[in-house]
């Protein structure tokens, strides 16, 4: 409060001077003819007639100083600083301030000499007109840079598109120019005139967040809820995409001769991370289309669809391959992926539906080839905390497949998947024909066993040693699936 009324006083003081003045000349201007009939100079004399004409210009010239003080005070320093932050240009306030000049000194010689003006108001408009028209670029980026200032469209730091494909951050906004650097660190100039008579792009307005796209074209013959579920999990795996409040969504763009255009959408928080955002979207959706055993197509004329067998389709996804990359089946020789694989089912899981629940007993590993996997886990209080996140190639329930064991953990989808399950029923086959698998899935299991407890609760409270653990899960692995400890086997190296 008492700023303000500082504030306030400075202002007053700095049109004290003009006031007076005005004051001033306005009373002489007045009291003239009595202060000449005082000296005893008739108002018809040359004196008396000079001198009301001095004492009237001196009036005029007060009335205009005081104008443009106020203008200052009011406008320039006062409503358009304020607003926009920084100070009017020298050329703004000159120019006005020189029109003020120039409309008292014409109403001097019409109002006060008697003078007839009409001519030299046109001479005096053509050279204004000429003037106007040598510099009608910078008058228009100057009443653009104004416009902007007070309305304000865009802001420093804000992403401008002034021309297609060109797109900068605004770092500086002048009274003619508005300054940017694009993304590449390339200065970007343009005049406020262009931006303030042609539409452009804000990318900050009328929030951070908006909506980017890619667009992927795949075979005719693939179902369209499968499409969309791969899409899904792709950009939902994408951490920057699922931290936006609302879902990326998938639409059918064209249907051409190479296939269907797909478009995968997805809001972005900041343009400036948009690229990588970009890059990490479609690194995602490769690696989810090659899960799932689903190819870029190549120009074709027929249009067709076929429904797949279940067979079919686990050959499609390719499950072999994935299951190679899995430790449990690494050594496994190919024909004998190939005949798990057929073996396995597949499940289409809905969204938010859990798969598996902690505490449920289990018997079977599931491998995810489409979607996105949330791992919960129960913790003291009653409550679940989300400890992994599986995509295609994930797998879960190794624990259960390979000892019986209950659920350790919740698995819901984060939306529709597609995952198999491989069963104890499927696996002791393949036990009988390679005994020497047990002992290496202990192993395993005994290492998976002390990478959890050193991640919840250090190396220094590690559960026993490795090789005793080992012992251990050998005896729980040979008990669940009926098998001997005599029973021919290979020791792992």
């Amino acid at each position: 409060m008492a700023a303000a009324r500082d504030n306030l006083g400075r202002q007053l003081r700095r049109l004290a001077p003009p006031c007076l003045m005005l004051l001033a000349a306005g009373l002489l201007a007045l009291f003239w003819p009595r202060l000449a009939a005082l000296f005893g100079w008739p108002p018809a004399s040359a004196i008396a007639r000079l001198g009301g004409q001095l004492t009237q210009t001196l009036a005029w010239l007060a009335g205009a100083y005081g104008l443009i003080r106020l203008l200052a005070i009011l406008l320039w320093q006062g409503l358009i600083q304020r607003r926009s932050g920084r100070p009017v240009p020298r050329l703004l306030s000159h120019l006005v301030a020189g029109l003020i000049w120039l409309a008292t000194g014409l109403g001097v010689l019409a109002f006060v000499f008697g003078q007839p003006i009409a001519g030299l108001a046109t001479t005096s408009g053509v050279a204004i007109a000429i003037i106007g028209f040598a510099l009608r670029d910078i008058i228009a980026s100057l009443f653009a840079g104004i416009a902007i200032n007070l309305d304000r469209p865009y802001q420093i730091g804000d992403w401008i598109e002034a021309e297609p494909g060109v797109v900068g951050r605004v770092v500086e906004i002048s009274w003619l120019t508005t300054r940017a650097v694009t993304r590449d660190g390339i200065g970007l100039v343009v005049p406020n005139s262009k931006l303030a008579t042609a539409p452009f792009r804000n990318y900050n307005q009328p929030s951070a967040s908006w909506r980017d796209q890619v667009a992927i074209t795949l075979d005719h013959g693939e179902p369209g809820e499968r499409v969309e579920r791969i899409l899904l999990a792709a950009m939902n795996a994408v951490p920057q995409v699922r931290a936006q409040p609302t879902p990326p969504d998938v639409k059918i763009e064209a249907l051409n001769d190479w296939g269907t255009r797909w478009q995968a959408r997805y809001w972005v928080g900041d343009y400036g991370a948009m690229p990588e955002i970009r890059y990490a979207v479609y690194r995602s959706i490769l690696r989810h289309l090659q899960h799932a055993g689903i190819r870029v197509p190549y120009p074709k004329r027929d249009v067709f669809a076929t429904r797949l067998s279940e067979r079919q389709r686990a050959e499609r996804h390719h499950l072999d391959e994935i299951l190679a990359g899995n430790e449990l089946f690494d050594r496994l020789p190919p024909e004998e992926l190939r005949q798990l694989a057929l073996q396995a089912q597949p499940y289409v899981c809905p969204a938010d539906l859990p798969i598996v629940q902690a505490g449920d007993p289990g018997a079977s590993l599931f491998v995810v080839v489409e979607g996105l996997l949330r791992v919960l886990r129960p913790t003291a209080d009653g409550g679940e905390k989300q400890i992994e996140e599986l995509g295609p190639g994930g797998a879960f329930g190794h624990l259960s497949l390979l000892t019986g064991a209950a659920r350790t953990a919740t698995v819901v989808p984060f939306g529709d998947a597609v995952v198999y399950e491989i069963t104890k029923a499927d696996l002791k086959p393949l036990l009988e024909r390679h005994p020497e698998l047990v002992e290496r899935w202990a192993w395993l299991l005994a290492h998976r066993q002390l990478r959890r407890q050193m991640a919840e609760r250090g190396a220094a409270e590690a559960a026993e040693p490795v090789l005793s653990s080992t012992q251990l899960w050998l005896a729980r692995v040979r008990a669940f699936f009926g098998l001997t400890a005599d029973q021919p086997g290979q020791r792992r190296s």
